[in-house]
This record gives C-alpha cells, structure tokens and sequence, in this order.
C-alpha cells in the first residue's frame, strides 16, 4: 500500500527492516566499523580519554524486492557500538 502511493514520486525508501538480502550487504561495512572502533579506543585509552561509544557510517546501496516494481535506493547505517553493533536501512 505505502509502496504504491510513493511509486513516481520518491526514488528512496526509508524505515526499511534488515532482511535476510539487506542485512549480509551491511556486513562488510560493520567489519570495517568495528575496526575503527577498536582503533578509536586505544587511541582514546593512550590519550586518557573518554571510549568512543559507536562508529558509524551511512551507505547508499539499490535495492528491489520481489513485488516492487523497480530498485529503489537505500541508505544503509552501519554502526559499531562499544557493546553491540546495529546495522540498520534508513
């Protein structure tokens, strides 16, 4: 239903849930979050400094599920955080 009333109008789609295609593409972004996360604190350990509490990074990929018409662009958030990580599609 939402999708047939943004179809002409919109070409990105928001508030889209990780999916069993959408969350594998995240992966690699996460993999490198969680690098820099790493990097991050010690460098924040060796200066005294406060953790850092997340990484993130946000993602422009296409995407089309079977009963859309077309691909859509997404934006993917990719976040490393100090006790979990939170791959999301915005």
């Amino acid at each position: 239903m939402a999708l047939a009333l943004t179809e002409g109008q919109t070409d990105v789609i928001f508030g889209l849930a990780g999916n069993r295609i959408l969350s594998p593409l995240a992966t690699p972004f996460l993999d490198i979050n969680r690098q820099r996360q790493a990097v991050r604190g010690e460098h924040a350990r060796r200066l005294d400094q406060p953790l850092p509490t997340r990484t993130r990074s946000d993602h422009e990929l296409e995407s089309v599920a079977g009963t859309w018409p077309q691909a859509f662009r997404v934006i993917l958030k990719a976040e490393a955080m100090a006790f979990d990580d939170h791959p999301a599609v915005l």
